[in-house]
């Protein structure tokens, strides 16, 4: 049996069939693609976010190296931190502590909470940091290994 010319072509709901099932791969496409996009900011919004604590933290550790232990942590960050290394960013903890006085004295733990602004994410960041000399507690209040028991 033989098609007439005129009866070769596609009917309405042939038409109608391909065209429904290029919107569900149109739409499929775009939800994967957004997606990606979203995950894609979100890795770079983390990227973003330790770097800029780690340079901040790097600046903390300077100044506690070389002038001991602020009064206060605000006041600390207010008056020597630029606000321009924050980049979006504020801090939402800082915090000194001496990790183990009797052993260590002259070790400080500095523990640094990041939070963007713009889209939520925070860092996490800590580091130890040995005092110079000259902000370290008096001779006679460190132990000598003699004292310490074995």
């Amino acid at each position: 049996m033989r098609i007439a010319d005129s009866q070769k072509g596609m009917t309405m709901v042939e038409v109608i069939a391909a065209l429904a099932l290029t919107g569900m791969v149109m739409a499929a496409t775009s939800a994967a693609f957004g997606f990606c996009m979203r995950m894609s900011l979100r890795i770079e919004a983390s990227a973003r976010a330790e770097r800029v604590g780690e340079g901040l933290l790097d600046v903390i550790a300077d100044a506690v190296r070389m002038d001991g232990l602020p009064e206060s942590e605000e006041e600390f960050l207010s008056e020597r931190i630029e606000e321009a290394l924050y980049r979006g960013f504020s801090v939402e903890q800082l915090s000194f502590t001496r990790v183990e006085p009797e052993k260590h004295p002259d070790v400080v733990r500095i523990d640094l909470i990041l939070c963007e602004e713009r889209t939520g994410i925070s860092f996490k960041a800590s580091d130890y940091v040995r005092l110079y000399e000259a902000y370290m507690p008096e001779e006679d209040d460190i132990p000598l290994l003699d004292d310490i028991p074995r």
